[in-house]
């Protein structure tokens, strides 16, 4: 009974030790999937404008942009979701947003991103109000990299705190931790064994 309880309890710090990392690789994987995703969004947005529009507004991602438009009165298109071909011979990708605009009020730009509202005022005098529209637009490009640099550091460090901890080291500074017992901090950073998996119990799971 003592050695079944004692087994028990050396075992189930054991599972938690070698899932030292498993946290970073996970999290490194999400945002590695998400940061590719994203970077075959922007690749096919160069031949291809695709979103969703309504009588009023529209979203969607073209040119390398992903954007947000609308404007006061309905604009005659068809509600649902759309897929067409960009209008250009080559493809196009936006590198950057220009810093002003022909007819165009600029709110804000910089940083990827772009705001700005336009009037038209040729139809006073009809009967017709001026017509508004406005557009937000951020540059895709910059969001690969600003998921997959992360998330390739956080992959590399879970990847080596579990080899660490696999050869009997510490998963933070790489010290062996030979001799020491179940519970023993590591002699160099001070990181407890409970995040930890030493020789000792190492040999206790394979025998």
């Amino acid at each position: 009974m003592n050695a079944g309880s004692e087994a028990a309890r050396s075992e189930g710090p054991l599972r938690s030790q070698l899932r030292a990392g498993t946290k970073r690789r996970a999290a490194g994987w999400s945002l590695m999937v998400a940061g590719l995703l994203i970077a075959a969004v922007w690749v096919a947005s160069g031949w291809y404008a695709m979103g969703a529009q309504k009588a009023t507004w529209a979203c969607g991602v073209q040119e390398g942009l992903a954007f947000l438009s609308g404007a006061n009165e309905p604009s005659g298109a068809a509600p649902g979701l759309f897929w067409e071909a960009s209008s250009g011979t080559n493809p196009e990708w936006g590198w950057w947003h220009q810093a002003s605009r022909s007819g165009a009020q600029t709110q804000f730009i910089g940083l990827g991103l772009a705001a700005y509202e336009e009037w038209d005022f040729s139809m006073i005098g009809t009967g017709t109000a001026p017509l508004k529209t406005y557009h937000f637009s951020i540059l895709l490009w910059p969001l690969p990299v600003l998921l997959i640099t992360p998330a390739a550091l956080l992959l590399h460090s879970g990847i080596r705190a579990r080899r660490r901890q696999l050869k009997g080291m510490c998963g933070k500074c790489g010290y062996s931790l030979a001799g020491l017992g179940d519970g023993a901090a590591c002699p160099e950073c001070g990181k407890h064994s409970s995040t930890l998996i030493t020789q000792d119990s190492a040999l206790k799971t394979t025998s």
